[in-house]
Parts: C-alpha cells; structure tokens; sequence
C-alpha cells in the first residue's frame, strides 16, 4: 500500500508513515472504548426488553430475549472474565485478514487497476456481511427451536423411566 501512495499521489515517506497514524490511533481508541459502549447498550437493551416481561413468567421470557439483536455488533459474546480472550480473538482474526489482504491486494491492483481492485475487496466485505446478517435475524428461533428439542427429549427421557 505504502508503494501506491508514493506512485498514485507522490507523497514522500515520511508523509506515508504519517497516513498510518489515524489508523493506529482509531485502532487504541476504538479497542478501549467499543467495549463500555457495548456494555451500555447491551444493559440498555436488556432493560428495555425486561420491562415487557410479566413478572411471574421472567423466567420462561428471559431464554427469548434476543441477545444477537443486543450484543451482535462488533464483539462477540464471552462472559467478562474472558472479555480479554474475546478482545484478544478478535484483534488475532482482525490482523490475520489485513496481512492476507495486504499479501494480495499490490499483486491484484498490478493485475487489474486499482479502481477495480478495491471494488472487489467492497464486494467481498458485503458478502462476509450476510452471514451475520442471517444470524442476527434467524438464531433467536434456532436457540428456541434448539430449547423445544431438549424439553422434548427430556420429557421423552422421563416417561421412559
């Protein structure tokens, strides 16, 4: 990438390392605030839904509530004590996509331009979006279909015996 600056816009080097400063300072920023951020929302989001539950069936409502639409955002979901191993995963998996990306992106530019190029990675990204996408909306119905299946079989469980 760094060679792309300097062909495409003439920038010197020091001017290069100078455009991977934002970058490197939204990367600390971002990592020590998205974590208080998702926790807010969660909290906010868990309360909203808590204050439609009747009281005496909470228990029953709370295995419904829809975590992916509260916590499917930009973290996955760990209990706190693993909040470092989750933050630690994702940053692992977030920097193993830049060095492969980086590893074929100069060859693919080379190849077919550059507009196109960074087309393709923006298709490729919307692809990636889908999986999550589907999980956002379907996985509450798969956790109570996946919930139904186990009463069943303990229900089937106990009249056997």
């Amino acid at each position: 990438m760094s060679s792309l600056f300097k062909t495409r816009y003439g920038l010197t080097e020091i001017q290069i390392s100078l455009t991977f400063i934002a970058n490197g300072v939204g990367s600390m920023v971002g990592t020590l605030v998205t974590g208080k951020i998702l926790d807010k929302d969660y909290r906010r989001v868990k309360a909203k839904y808590e204050d439609t539950l009747d009281i005496e069936r909470r228990t029953r409502h709370e295995e419904d509530f829809t975590l992916e639409q509260a916590r499917l955002r930009l973290m996955p979901v760990f209990p706190s004590e693993m909040s470092a191993a989750a933050s630690a995963s994702l940053n692992f998996a977030r920097f193993l996509f830049a060095a492969g990306g980086t590893s074929f992106i100069m060859p693919m530019i080379n190849g077919v331009g550059v507009g196109v190029a960074f087309t393709i990675c923006a298709v490729v990204q919307a692809v990636a979006l889908i999986g999550p996408s589907i999980q956002y909306k379907c996985s509450a119905g798969w956790r109570r279909k996946d919930r139904e299946k186990a009463e069943q079989r303990d229900g089937e469980g106990k009249i056997e015996k």
